[in-house]
């Protein structure tokens, strides 16, 4: 007479060896079940990313046209505030400076 845990382990290994090998390898990188991670490329080009606006096109003064991620929430009717391109380099460094240096003289 075999125990309860024990019968129950038998059937436990018989299911797994009756599993298709890509469940096996799915199961022992533990992502059974999982949504499937996404790349960047991939992100971008989902159509339900391009439809829920969650991607936007900006003007930058070096690179032209490029893509951004848009704003991932929406609070009721309120207009979400578009990105604006990455600053080039040295394009805010005047403006630091002087931010700066008016704080040291306080």
């Amino acid at each position: 007479m075999q125990r309860p845990a024990v019968a129950m382990l038998g059937r436990h290994v018989v299911t797994l060896l009756a599993r298709p090998a890509s469940d096996l390898e799915r199961d022992a990188r533990g992502t059974d079940g999982a949504p499937e991670v996404k790349t960047i490329d991939r992100v971008y080009s989902a159509p339900q990313v391009r439809q829920r606006g969650l991607v936007v096109e900006v003007d930058h003064q070096a690179l032209g046209r490029i893509e951004l991620l848009g704003p991932p929430l929406r609070f009721g009717s309120s207009q979400p505030v578009k990105p604006t391109a990455p600053p080039v380099l040295g394009q805010h460094s005047a403006e630091i400076r002087g931010t700066m240096a008016n704080a040291a003289a306080v």
